[in-house]
């Protein structure tokens, strides 16, 4: 028998409904939390998490208002522009996720926040991001405090090479624009994590692609500089100049490899790989 978790991820894949939420998973539990804003977003393949997806929820949770409950949201998308769903099946994934959220709580533990925390395990049909503010706005999931409904700010947190690809005008259809963007940028943020490795630059070149955006020399169709305004950009993780990536991960499950898996997965994500009943990585390199 499904799990009510695979149970809701079915009864999604087989709807009309563009994004839901799944599972939530709190601190204390079983606690709703009261409109807040604004929401965490963590949008990833999650294949599977790894600590960098853990050291970006504890900054955007810890970094939020004292005082307010803290909201994140792990967010799946089961179309994605450039990626296809393998090795780890949707399933699969969400129940990382799931496994994940226990984990992020629990690191905060150690914090002391004594705010209320949700984490909730979330799904989409939409790949693009300027898709994926508009059907969480539209599903009136996260409402802000005290504005009459207003839906509350998202700030989606990435890496730069999510940025680029947010940035290219390939994804938005025949006129090739960054003007549809107008609306994302107007009500929402993105929080960018420095990469690491030759394909990205050092953070001397990351840092001067921002610039160019706030100059309005990069000559996007359609960019405005203002929108620069709403993109920060913040650390990784990287230690031993060992890059913390889902990629590694993969491989160091497949060599057999657990100490690594270890250093570079939460234990709820380790035992999950380690005890699961289909392999899920099994030949990759």
């Amino acid at each position: 028998m499904a799990s009510p978790l695979r149970s809701s991820l079915s009864t999604f894949l087989s709807s009309p409904t563009p994004f839901r939420i799944l599972r939530t998973i709190s601190h204390p539990p079983s606690s709703p939390l009261p409109p807040t804003s604004p929401i965490y977003i963590l949008d990833s393949s999650f294949n599977p998490p790894t600590r960098a997806h853990l050291a970006l929820a504890r900054s955007a949770l810890l970094s939020s208002p004292t005082g307010s409950p803290r909201h994140l949201l792990l967010l799946l998308a089961t179309q994605n522009a450039d990626k296809a769903a393998k090795p780890a099946s949707f399933e699969q994934r969400v129940d990382m996720m799931a496994a994940f959220a226990e984990d992020i709580l629990i690191s905060l533990k150690d914090e002391s926040v004594e705010e209320a925390v949700a984490v909730d395990v979330c799904v989409t049909k939409v790949p693009f991001f300027v898709d994926k503010t508009r059907v969480i706005d539209e599903s009136r999931c996260y409402l802000a405090p005290g504005k009459g409904g207003e839906t509350a700010e998202q700030v989606h947190l990435t890496g730069y090479d999510t940025l680029l690809r947010i940035l290219e005008p390939k994804y938005y259809g025949p006129e090739q624009s960054l003007e549809v963007l107008g609306e994302m940028f107007g009500r929402h943020r993105l929080q960018v994590t420095y990469r690491a490795g030759d394909k990205w630059g050092g953070r001397e070149e990351q840092d001067g692609f921002l610039g160019r955006l706030r100059s309005g020399e990069v000559g996007i169709k359609g960019w405005k500089r203002e929108w620069a305004g709403r993109i920060e950009m913040v650390e990784g993780v990287n230690e031993g100049g060992s890059v913390f990536s889902s990629t590694n991960v993969r491989r160091a499950v497949v060599r057999g490899n657990w100490e690594e898996v270890r250093r570079l997965c939460t234990s709820s994500v380790v035992d999950f790989l380690r005890e699961v009943d289909e392999p899920i990585y099994v030949g990759e390199e």
